[in-house]
């Protein structure tokens, strides 16, 4: 049988339709993982396994079902909008390494008009004397039926006077609420003590039992959780993307109705943010072991998955490096008409534009890359323009699919096709658009557009 024939046989196999009811919906978002994003990763990937790159596949390029998903651009908001999706009587969960009161875990469970409300003291002092209500808050009372939480974000749930217990002489990581509350008391309060935890570390994370846990909280940093290229230097210990994926399939499977799992991998967009393509990617890669992990776990006849991202980032993959060339490192194949090297990755604005001019104006030129290591973790990529913090980028992002009704996404969509896709695949219905509030409502997904004025 020829290369050729093999491949067209298993296309064929694969246009057979998988349209049984969705019993589990995983939703994997890459925060900032645009096009050139996955690319990139794909070959550090396969560069870190002794290949080339070009040729290895990320879990979700398997997928059979492939779209591109519209921006919405709204006073600078490139974000991504679910909305009304409901998940009736199933067991729900949220993984993110960012704060679980960031803003995509938050919109899970949360209203807000500003997604930097996270905290009692994020909110102004006229908006908290009308009655305006924190995200931390709302997570114990409107996302009191979440199963599964895990991320960081412990100083939003503690109050100014409470230490953190992995940093307890570092005041810069002890609570932030005004009003003295202790939100993870609250959270354990609420809660059956006897199938119910709250872990901070990777010792009690891993000790935790999947078949007599119900309830889930892991809140393992004071703000965001390390980045995976710096996770095995943190001094409580922090499971891994896929770890956390893991334990939260292990409980929320047990539900004999399914469940509803939504994975982020928040720090993507950070390191793009910080002109950091190292941790970028290799937070890209670790959310790639967290989807090949669940899919694992999983059968595809049964389970939805989604793989897509909110936005993109102003990153850009250079095309003359030879094909040998590190993908992180600089391009040799010649030199520009500066005689400087340069490197494959660059970014259109950040930091790295801040080094440039600080080279321009000391030496009359950018910055000479010959002896410096551009792999190092630290090392900020070249950008054209000088800012502090990249920004965005506008373009279409991916929508990657398998399993139950995955076809459906084809083509080129809006964002909140997705919702309907999710609700469809899943025999959900919404009543005149709203989320229904019966005894069987266990979590209303609204990953909507939070209105704000900055990119975050």
């Amino acid at each position: 049988m020829t290369w050729l024939t093999t491949v067209c046989k298993k296309q064929t196999r694969e246009q057979t339709l998988n349209t049984n009811k969705a019993k589990n919906v995983v939703f994997f978002v890459g925060d900032g993982m645009g096009i050139t994003t996955v690319t990139a990763a794909r070959i550090l990937k396969g560069q870190l396994e002794g290949d080339h790159g070009e040729e290895t596949d990320l879990e979700w390029d398997k997928f059979p079902s492939v779209a591109l998903s519209k921006l919405i651009n709204a006073s600078y908001l490139l974000r991504f909008s679910l909305l009304c999706v409901l998940s009736k009587g199933k067991a729900t969960g949220f993984v993110t390494t960012a704060r679980v009161t960031h803003a995509t875990p938050a919109a899970l469970y949360a209203h807000s008009p500003h997604r930097d409300w996270e905290c009692d003291s994020d909110i102004p002092q006229k908006e908290t004397d009308i009655g305006c209500i924190d995200i931390a808050q709302q997570l114990i009372t409107l996302g009191q039926d979440t199963h599964v939480i895990m991320g960081g974000g412990r100083m939003k749930m503690l109050p100014r006077e409470a230490a953190d217990p992995e940093y307890p002489e570092d005041s810069s990581k002890a609570g932030s609420r005004n009003d003295g509350r202790n939100l993870i008391d609250e959270w354990q309060a609420g809660k059956d003590k006897t199938n119910s935890k709250y872990v901070w570390n990777l010792e009690q994370f891993k000790d935790v039992n999947p078949l007599e846990t119900d309830n889930l909280l892991g809140l393992f940093e004071p703000s965001h959780m390390q980045f995976e290229g710096n996770r095995m230097n943190d001094v409580g210990g922090e499971p891994s993307l896929s770890e956390m994926v893991e334990k939260a399939i292990e409980i929320l499977q047990k539900d004999q109705d399914g469940f509803f799992l939504m994975v982020e991998g928040g720090r993507i967009d950070h390191a793009h943010h910080d002109g950091l393509a190292y941790h970028a990617l290799h937070d890209t890669i670790a959310m790639d072991k967290a989807v090949a992990k669940a899919m694992s776990m999983t059968n595809e006849m049964e389970t939805l998955f989604i793989v897509t991202a909110d936005h993109s980032h102003v990153f850009s993959i250079g095309g003359s490096a030879d094909r040998d060339s590190p993908i992180l490192g600089r391009g040799d194949l010649g030199l520009m008409n500066d005689g400087l090297p340069f490197t494959t990755l660059s970014y259109a604005n950040g930091p790295g534009g801040n080094e440039e001019l600080n080279s321009f104006k000391s030496t009359g030129s950018r910055r000479n890359l010959t002896d410096t290591n551009t792999e190092a973790a630290d090392f900020h990529h070249p950008a054209l323009v000088q800012i502090d913090s990249e920004t965005h980028g506008g373009e279409d992002v991916t929508i990657y699919a398998n399993g139950p009704m995955s076809h459906l996404f084809h083509g080129v969509h809006d964002q909140h096709y997705i919702a309907h896709v999710v609700r469809y695949a899943s025999g959900l219905n919404c009543h005149n658009g709203a989320p229904s509030t019966g005894p069987n409502s266990i979590l209303a997904l609204l990953l909507f557009s939070f209105v704000r004025k900055f990119i975050d």
